[in-house]
């Protein structure tokens, strides 16, 4: 069934554009170590954990030298505007640190698993897929009654002009339809999951829990009931 989509308004999640290149390795070395030790909860050989310590050796050992800055600048300078060498020399060493660090951890975790195998536990799947589905829309999928979602944040006034029709559709198709509001600021990783780019978004799922319609916006208690009619809603 076609989607009713309209644009995104002034509550629409938006991605924070690229910052510049010589502010976008924000990752020092904390991070780089945190990465290290994550990287070692994985593994209990002994000899791993020495090689994951000499490498956090050659991460802190890492140099930046005068001609690799120099070369940077002359290959870039397009990115720095009318600066000096002198002006950007600290910023261009720092990204190009990082840049040394980054590539030595990334090598080492790609060939993590060529010098030790990694095994992932079949329970320990099972139990993060149920922790996955543990939240409102799912349950209310598995349920065997359609579903009507509401993805939507209070303060929003499109979303808070929904409320009262979405109360009005709960207690009109009581035992019939499970009516659920998900608040996307408090659960910012199921709306990612059902692509909310703006609120509020209506999707409805059938009885057998399937998506068969969205509406991007406010949406009249009257074509919310057509809508649930096609459904077989009544």
């Amino acid at each position: 069934m076609a989607r009713d989509l309209e644009e995104p308004g002034p509550e629409a999640a938006r991605l924070r554009p690229g910052a510049p290149l010589l502010e976008h390795r924000q990752e020092g070395l904390v991070e780089h170590v945190l990465r290290l030790r994550r990287a070692a909860e994985l593994v209990a050989d002994e000899a791993e954990e020495v090689a994951l310590v000499a490498l956090v050796q050659l991460v802190e050992g890492a140099q930046v030298s005068d001609q690799e800055i120099a070369a940077f600048y002359e290959t870039n300078r397009e990115m720095v505007g009318n600066a000096t060498l002198e002006q950007v020399k600290p910023q261009i060493r720092q990204y190009l640190l990082q840049d040394k660090q980054q590539q030595i951890v990334d090598q080492h975790i790609q060939t993590m698993g060529q010098r030790t195998p990694i095994e992932v536990s079949a329970a320990w799947v099972k139990k993060q897929a149920e922790l996955a589905r543990d939240n409102p829309v799912d349950k209310a999928r598995s349920s065997g009654k359609p579903t009507f979602a509401n993805f939507g944040a209070k303060g929003c006034i499109p979303c808070d002009k929904m409320e009262p029709i979405r109360e009005a559709i709960r207690k009109k198709y009581e035992g019939k339809l499970n009516v659920v509001f998900i608040h996307v600021r408090n659960d910012q990783i199921l709306a990612s999951r059902y692509g909310v780019q703006a609120i509020p978004l209506l999707v409805f799922f059938n009885a057998e829990g399937k998506e068969v319609f969205r509406h991007m916006g406010f949406f009249p208690q009257e074509k919310v009931e057509a809508k649930l009619a096609e459904m077989g809603v009544k």
